[in-house]
Protein backbone atom coordinates (compact mmCIF):
# COMPACT_ATOMS: atom_id res chain seq x y z
CA UNK A 1 0.00 0.00 0.00
CA UNK A 2 1.33 3.06 -0.76
CA UNK A 3 1.24 6.30 1.30
CA UNK A 4 -1.46 7.84 -1.07
CA UNK A 5 -3.39 4.82 -0.88
CA UNK A 6 -5.89 5.50 1.65
CA UNK A 7 -6.43 2.74 4.14
CA UNK A 8 -9.40 0.19 3.82
CA UNK A 9 -12.10 0.86 6.38
CA UNK A 10 -11.10 -1.17 9.55
CA UNK A 11 -13.63 -4.44 10.79
CA UNK A 12 -16.21 -4.24 13.22
CA UNK A 13 -15.04 -4.99 16.37
CA UNK A 14 -17.35 -7.97 16.41
CA UNK A 15 -15.68 -9.32 13.69
CA UNK A 16 -12.08 -9.01 14.30
CA UNK A 17 -13.17 -10.81 17.81
CA UNK A 18 -14.62 -13.63 15.49
CA UNK A 19 -11.49 -13.81 12.81
CA UNK A 20 -9.57 -13.93 16.42
CA UNK A 21 -11.21 -17.18 17.64
CA UNK A 22 -11.84 -18.84 14.26
CA UNK A 23 -7.98 -18.93 12.88
CA UNK A 24 -5.80 -18.40 16.26
CA UNK A 25 -5.27 -20.92 18.48
CA UNK A 26 -6.85 -20.67 21.84
CA UNK A 27 -3.83 -20.10 23.88
CA UNK A 28 -3.60 -16.43 21.91
CA UNK A 29 -7.21 -16.02 23.92
CA UNK A 30 -7.74 -12.64 25.56
CA UNK A 31 -7.72 -12.97 29.07
CA UNK A 32 -10.88 -10.16 28.78
CA UNK A 33 -14.53 -11.09 28.51
CA UNK A 34 -15.15 -8.33 26.26
CA UNK A 35 -11.79 -8.07 24.30
CA UNK A 36 -10.86 -4.32 22.73
CA UNK A 37 -9.64 -4.59 19.11
CA UNK A 38 -7.34 -1.56 18.80
CA UNK A 39 -6.62 -0.82 15.27
CA UNK A 40 -4.18 1.42 15.48
CA UNK A 41 -2.30 3.83 17.83
CA UNK A 42 0.28 6.89 17.91
CA UNK A 43 2.30 7.85 21.01
CA UNK A 44 0.31 6.75 24.20
CA UNK A 45 -2.87 6.95 22.53
CA UNK A 46 -4.85 3.55 21.34
CA UNK A 47 -8.21 3.63 19.02
CA UNK A 48 -10.16 0.22 18.81
CA UNK A 49 -12.27 -0.83 15.69
CA UNK A 50 -15.17 1.40 17.23
CA UNK A 51 -13.25 4.40 16.76
CA UNK A 52 -12.93 4.87 20.63
CA UNK A 53 -9.84 6.17 21.76
CA UNK A 54 -7.51 5.03 24.67
CA UNK A 55 -4.71 6.06 26.57
CA UNK A 56 -2.24 3.21 26.68
CA UNK A 57 -1.42 2.58 30.42
CA UNK A 58 0.15 -1.34 29.73
CA UNK A 59 3.80 -1.34 30.29
CA UNK A 60 5.74 -4.78 30.49
CA UNK A 61 6.72 -7.56 28.08
CA UNK A 62 5.78 -7.16 25.00
CA UNK A 63 4.48 -3.53 25.27
CA UNK A 64 5.38 -0.28 22.98
CA UNK A 65 7.65 1.41 25.19
CA UNK A 66 8.33 4.22 22.99
CA UNK A 67 4.62 4.75 22.19
CA UNK A 68 2.61 3.97 18.98
CA UNK A 69 4.26 4.54 15.69
CA UNK A 70 6.86 7.13 16.54
CA UNK A 71 7.93 9.14 13.51
CA UNK A 72 11.54 8.83 14.09
CA UNK A 73 11.63 5.15 14.97
CA UNK A 74 9.47 4.14 12.45
CA UNK A 75 11.47 6.00 9.65
CA UNK A 76 14.81 3.94 10.83
CA UNK A 77 12.84 0.95 10.87
CA UNK A 78 11.78 1.06 7.53
CA UNK A 79 15.23 2.14 6.53
CA UNK A 80 16.85 -1.02 7.76
CA UNK A 81 13.79 -2.82 6.23
CA UNK A 82 15.11 -1.59 2.65
CA UNK A 83 18.40 -2.18 4.02
CA UNK A 84 18.62 -5.71 5.16
CA UNK A 85 15.62 -7.38 6.68
CA UNK A 86 17.09 -10.72 8.53
CA UNK A 87 19.33 -12.91 8.27
CA UNK A 88 20.32 -15.65 10.93
CA UNK A 89 22.81 -14.99 13.69
CA UNK A 90 25.39 -17.65 12.31
CA UNK A 91 26.44 -15.06 10.13
CA UNK A 92 27.80 -11.32 10.81
CA UNK A 93 25.75 -8.67 10.87
CA UNK A 94 26.89 -4.27 10.80
CA UNK A 95 24.13 -3.27 12.40
CA UNK A 96 24.50 -5.84 15.01
CA UNK A 97 28.09 -5.52 15.49
CA UNK A 98 27.46 -1.49 16.12
CA UNK A 99 24.69 -1.66 18.24
CA UNK A 100 26.79 -4.48 20.02
CA UNK A 101 29.48 -1.73 20.42
CA UNK A 102 27.40 0.83 21.88
CA UNK A 103 26.25 -1.53 24.39
CA UNK A 104 29.75 -2.20 25.46
CA UNK A 105 30.47 1.62 25.40
CA UNK A 106 27.54 2.50 27.81
CA UNK A 107 27.39 -1.15 30.00
CA UNK A 108 28.55 -1.17 33.78
CA UNK A 109 32.46 -2.21 34.64
CA UNK A 110 34.37 -4.79 31.73
CA UNK A 111 31.29 -6.02 30.18
CA UNK A 112 31.73 -5.80 26.82
CA UNK A 113 30.25 -8.84 25.06
CA UNK A 114 26.11 -8.84 24.79
CA UNK A 115 23.91 -11.56 23.35
CA UNK A 116 21.48 -9.85 20.76
CA UNK A 117 18.31 -12.04 21.69
CA UNK A 118 14.54 -10.35 21.91
CA UNK A 119 13.69 -11.72 25.41
CA UNK A 120 13.60 -14.85 27.35
CA UNK A 121 10.92 -15.92 25.52
CA UNK A 122 12.96 -16.79 22.52
CA UNK A 123 14.36 -19.77 23.71
CA UNK A 124 12.36 -23.01 24.81
CA UNK A 125 10.67 -22.59 28.13
CA UNK A 126 12.71 -24.67 31.00
CA UNK A 127 10.17 -27.11 31.86
CA UNK A 128 10.46 -28.08 27.65
CA UNK A 129 14.15 -28.48 28.20
CA UNK A 130 14.80 -31.20 30.74
CA UNK A 131 14.01 -34.62 29.89
CA UNK A 132 10.39 -35.52 31.17
CA UNK A 133 11.47 -37.54 34.09
CA UNK A 134 13.16 -34.30 35.83
CA UNK A 135 10.32 -32.08 34.87
CA UNK A 136 8.30 -31.14 37.59
CA UNK A 137 5.20 -29.09 36.52
CA UNK A 138 4.63 -25.82 37.78
CA UNK A 139 2.14 -22.92 38.16
CA UNK A 140 2.91 -21.26 34.84
CA UNK A 141 4.03 -24.24 32.42
CA UNK A 142 1.86 -24.17 30.32
CA UNK A 143 1.60 -19.95 29.66
CA UNK A 144 5.48 -20.64 29.17
CA UNK A 145 4.29 -23.60 26.47
CA UNK A 146 1.64 -21.79 24.57
CA UNK A 147 3.81 -18.88 24.23
CA UNK A 148 6.58 -20.35 22.77
CA UNK A 149 4.97 -23.17 20.87
CA UNK A 150 6.07 -21.04 17.67
CA UNK A 151 9.44 -20.20 19.17
CA UNK A 152 10.19 -23.87 19.41
CA UNK A 153 8.85 -25.15 16.42
CA UNK A 154 11.60 -22.57 14.63
CA UNK A 155 14.51 -22.34 17.16
CA UNK A 156 15.15 -25.75 19.06
CA UNK A 157 17.11 -25.52 22.57
CA UNK A 158 19.29 -28.17 23.27
CA UNK A 159 18.70 -29.42 26.78
CA UNK A 160 21.26 -28.48 29.51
Amino acid sequence: MSPTTPKAKAKSRKDIVAKHKEFLLPSLGSHYADPLPFVSGKGVHLTDADGKEYLDFFGGIVTVSVGHCDEEITERIVDQLRTLQHTSTLFPIEAQADLAEKLAAIAPGDLKRSFPGRSSRTRAPRPTRRPSRWRRPTPDAGRWWRSAIATRAARPVPCR
